[in-house]
């Protein structure tokens, strides 16, 4: 038995509307933008690591904006904790994604050292999630940092205050 979901593009609006995800010009300005940097990167094989990024759906039309480019094959990593989140975003939202964005996740605990090798992604990002991490902060930076190649592009929001970062 397939699954109808309401699918139809918005013009002008870079996005798809999937049931349950956020419209692409809804996004917060930083996301918003991110995504649109992050598809002006001039090669056509580009990978995204996307670190507490829950079931994928806040930012899935971001991710299929993505894959609007000719010629571009997007690599999406999903890491988070969850396994019922990761199970959602399988079920809901990858297999709506265009051909050109292969998809996988992974369930892991990210105050630990993650698994990636060094300069492993074009473009990270983790939003709304550094707070959980308490004082494994610092070790989530750098671990997002470490797995970017140089010049990649990174996204971090947080509702920890700045002065709290800095302070620990």
């Amino acid at each position: 038995m397939t699954m109808q979901v309401e699918q139809k593009v918005a013009p002008g609006f870079y996005g798809t509307h999937f049931k349950d995800i956020v419209a692409f010009d809804k996004l917060e300005a930083p996301v918003f933008d991110y995504f649109k940097i992050v598809n002006g990167l001039p090669q056509n094989d580009i990978s995204v690591i996307d670190t507490a990024g829950g079931n994928g759906k806040r930012y899935g039309s971001g991710l299929t904006y993505l894959g609007t480019k000719r010629n571009r094959n997007v690599s999406y990593t999903l890491v988070d904790l969850m396994p019922e989140s990761l199970n959602e975003f399988n079920k809901d939202v990858a297999i709506y994604l265009p051909e050109n964005i292969s998809t996988r996740t992974i369930l892991a605990d990210l105050s630990k050292r993650w698994q990636f090798e060094d300069s492993s992604f074009d473009a990270s990002m983790m939003t709304w999630a550094l707070h959980w991490m308490g004082r494994k902060h610092r070790h989530v930076i750098k671990e997002l940092v470490r797995v970017m190649k140089p010049g990649g592009i990174g996204l971090l929001t947080t509702l920890t205050p700045f002065d709290v970062l800095i302070k620990n």
